[in-house]
């Protein structure tokens, strides 16, 4: 037979699809990004440790102080200039060893190791935060030493989490929340309880995440068996478990934590209130503002709406979600449109002038764990579709790897 799809046997030539699925299907439980700010240890979260650099360490015209490295540090990092903030970074740590700072100095290597982190330095991330939480087991216990300690614990945790270690990152951000708890900071503690709970599902621990999400979110009286269980409000008879969430102040936390607690639900099987779940976390993303968590937000909206049957409404949220500004996430829905329109057959067409596109987004992310799991999701999404196209032209009953495209997708109306 002629073949009709050159293009896509050339992208095809050298993948194979025996062995895959287990591997794809985790691609589709997309983490949270983790804000950066929430983790970056600076002198807005601990003003009582960095306010004394000033006063330690002489301001020499010729050489700038520890603090005003820092806060140089911070401006390259947020101007994503990384490469500039980790020499800064190192320069802080440098300045602050030689005054005998020493809890400044594991500071800025947490901060080095998390910009190593951006620039997908992995070894040198992992000796950084090494260094840090070895300089910390030196020092007393205080509560500066222990905000300090908690918040590198936070920045270990993605960098175990990024390279693999998702096991791992689940007990030391747990240290890290035990920690942030002995010194009362809640906002961090419900942060850290946030990359636990998203670190939790990665590893299809949906029940335990769910008792996580309830802590994160400081709420009452509420149990995961009785808000996984199926429901349907009505006008006259709303859901009393979303006044209750309505009812929290909103903040990045809520967003995030109303966003894991509808795939939750999601994978519970309670759509209807996964649905409202979702509906409220962007809600409250949009009223913040806060893009990023607005965008997640609409690719849990797609799949639940996926699972629903609703694919129109799912392909509404994917596109959204694709307009994002953050590349990763616009990754993301991209690949879940694709695969949605490979699952819906007469969307081929549209599916074959998708990959290209996605292609070339692929090309502009640094490296990283998430990126190398969307080139492959994309491999295994371009053997979908040659094997739909294929099978589209002949009589031949389906192979066993449009089965296994089928099951995935089944799956994919669950998970992310």
């Amino acid at each position: 037979m002629k073949n009709n799809h050159p293009d896509l046997d050339r992208k095809l030539k050298n993948n194979k699809p025996t062995g895959w699925l287990k591997a794809v299907k985790r691609l589709y439980r997309r983490r949270s990004l983790i804000i950066a700010a929430l983790l970056f240890v600076l002198s807005l979260g601990l003003p009582s440790v960095v306010a004394q650099v000033s006063a330690q360490i002489p301001i020499v015209e010729t050489q700038p102080s520890g603090l005003q490295l820092v806060q140089q540090a911070k401006r390259s990092y947020e101007t994503k200039n990384f490469a500039e903030a980790a020499r800064i970074w190192q320069q802080a740590a440098s300045t602050f060893a030689a005054a005998g700072d020493v809890l400044n100095q594991a500071m800025a290597l947490s901060n080095l190791s998390l910009t190593y982190q951006q620039l997908a330095e992995w070894d040198k991330a992992e000796q950084a935060i090494a260094q840090s939480l070895n300089l910390l087991q030196t020092q007393q216990t205080t509560p500066e030493k222990l905000r300090i300690l908690a918040q590198s614990l936070d920045i270990q945790g993605q960098l175990q989490l990024t390279t693999g270690q998702t096991e791992t990152a689940l007990e030391t951000w747990q240290q890290a929340a035990n920690t942030y708890e002995q010194v009362n900071d809640e906002g961090r503690m419900a942060q850290s309880l946030l990359n636990l709970a998203q670190a939790q599902q990665d590893l299809g621990l949906y029940p335990r995440s769910c008792k996580t999400l309830i802590q994160a979110l400081a709420v009452e009286n509420i149990a995961c068996e009785t808000l996984s269980k199926a429901t349907k409000s009505t006008p006259e008879k709303p859901d009393s478990l979303l006044s209750t969430f309505e009812a929290l102040p909103d903040s990045p936390i809520k967003a995030t934590g109303l966003r894991l607690l509808g795939d939750f639900l999601r994978v519970s099987g309670n759509l209807d209130r996964s649905q409202k779940v979702l509906q409220l976390s962007l809600e409250v993303a949009q009223r913040l503002p806060s893009p990023i968590d607005e965008n997640e937000a609409h690719i849990s909206l797609g799949n639940t709406a996926r699972a629903q049957r609703n694919t129109e409404q799912a392909l509404t949220h994917y596109k959204r979600a694709a307009t994002s500004t953050f590349p990763i996430i616009k990754v993301q829905a991209q690949l879940n449109e694709l695969s949605w329109r490979i699952e819906n057959r007469e969307q081929l067409s549209e599916a074959q002038a998708l990959w290209p596109q996605i292609e070339s987004e692929l090309t502009k992310l640094p490296a990283s764990r998430e990126a190398i799991y969307a080139r492959i999701n994309l491999a295994q999404s371009l053997i979908c579709l040659q094997q739909q196209a294929v099978e589209n032209e002949t009589t031949e009953s389906s192979s066993p790897i449009i089965q296994q495209c089928n099951s995935l997708h089944k799956q994919v109306q669950k998970t992310k």
